[in-house]
């Protein structure tokens, strides 16, 4: 990109002017590579830091040549950038659009550094809520953070015990890190068993920041597996669609138990690996505002609408690292089956047109 400035020129059209000739084509010659498009394109934004620095390159040419906005032909403008950036940029003002690499680590960061620089960042991905929002919200508890892998494995331990056309089960859902929103899954996993069967015949709730519970009573094997197909796509769903993963593999493994043969253990892991959006994501904001000192610019909070701010207040701890992501997840509950469905906090319930059964859990 061009650092320079040019000299106020007594003759220079004004911006005015050359925005009125944003139909001629002009060819900009970006790190060495010719690139060709209409200036219209170019003043896309021309309020911003590109469109000014464009408007003064033009100007600049026309005064050069001589030439006037009534008759001025093809300029050719020189922008110091990649032009693997510029390509990503130009593409960007011609659709309005921008679709960030997933794939290439370096020329995601060098994109998001060049429109920061060209004062399109912004223009690309809105902020989430204003700078008033973030200092509004400056006063609120810190949220807990913590940096994702980029591979993760969830394990779903069954305890299975299987008698004459029913099942029981008590299944342990472990994530193998913090920060993958249990609480969400845990009450997403609630509503779809609502719908299948009273909650009076199972319990579902969060054990710690890492695993949540889920025990059933003795259910006919067809509910039972639709319950637990239920649950295991629920799984798949929230690590994929809500924290950016993708499951790459899964297996499962058997341990019978020698002395009650109706009794089953099994252990079923699916294995997910973290992928890139298209969209800014709160890691290139890490990387984008981060100042010399280690601090985090004020524009961060305001770019993916989470409360920086706060976080700073632990640099001092030795023990912390920069992070990527950040859920306010845990939910305190009492580990194990409850004497009492109301202990957990909730309310019994059945799937429409059924009625709801009596506490079972009870005594």
């Amino acid at each position: 990109r061009s650092k320079r400035t040019p000299e106020p020129m007594e003759d220079a059209p004004t911006s005015s002017e050359v925005c009125r000739t944003n139909g001629r084509r002009i060819t900009v010659n970006a790190g060495g590579q010719v690139f060709e498009t209409f200036e219209g394109t170019l003043l896309q934004y021309p309020k911003t830091s590109f469109g000014q620095m464009i408007l003064e390159q033009i100007a600049e040419s026309m005064v050069e040549k001589g030439e006037t906005p009534e008759t001025a032909t093809a300029s050719e403008l020189f922008l110091d950038v990649d032009p693997k950036v510029f390509n990503f940029v130009l593409q960007f003002l011609r659709s309005g659009k921008m679709v960030l690499p997933t794939d290439d680590e370096p020329l995601r960061s060098a994109i998001t550094s060049a429109l920061n620089d060209f004062g399109l960042l912004d223009v690309a991905f809105p902020p989430i809520r204003s700078a008033e929002d973030v200092e509004a919200n400056d006063s609120e508890d810190p949220v807990p953070m913590v940096r994702l892998p980029d591979v993760c494995v969830v394990q779903m331990c069954d305890h299975l015990q299987h008698d004459q056309g029913v099942k029981r089960h008590a299944l342990n859902i472990s994530y193998g890190s913090d920060g993958f929103a249990l609480k969400d899954l845990c009450k997403k996993v609630r509503k779809d068993l609502n719908g299948q069967l009273s909650n009076t015949y199972w319990q579902c709730y969060q054990t710690h920041e890492r695993s949540m519970f889920l025990i059933t009573t003795k259910v006919a094997n067809g509910t039972a597996d639709l319950m637990m197909t239920s649950v295991t796509q629920r799984i798949i769903e929230h690590t994929e669609q809500t924290m950016g993963y993708r499951l790459v593999s899964s297996y499962v493994t058997l341990s019978p138990d020698i002395k009650n043969t109706n009794v089953r253990l099994f252990i079923h892991n699916l294995i997910f690996r973290r992928v890139r959006n298209p969209s800014l994501e709160e890691s290139d904001a890490v990387q984008l505002f981060s100042n010399p000192d280690g601090s985090i610019s004020a524009a961060m909070g305001v770019l993916s609408g989470m409360q920086h701010q706060e976080r700073m207040k632990n640099r001092e701890d030795p023990t912390f690292v920069p992070i990527e992501e950040m859920f306010k997840n845990f939910e305190p509950q009492a580990i194990g089956p409850q004497s009492s469905y109301g202990q957990l906090g909730m309310p019994l319930s059945a799937p429409p047109g059924q009625r709801v059964p009596g506490d079972i859990w009870q005594g």
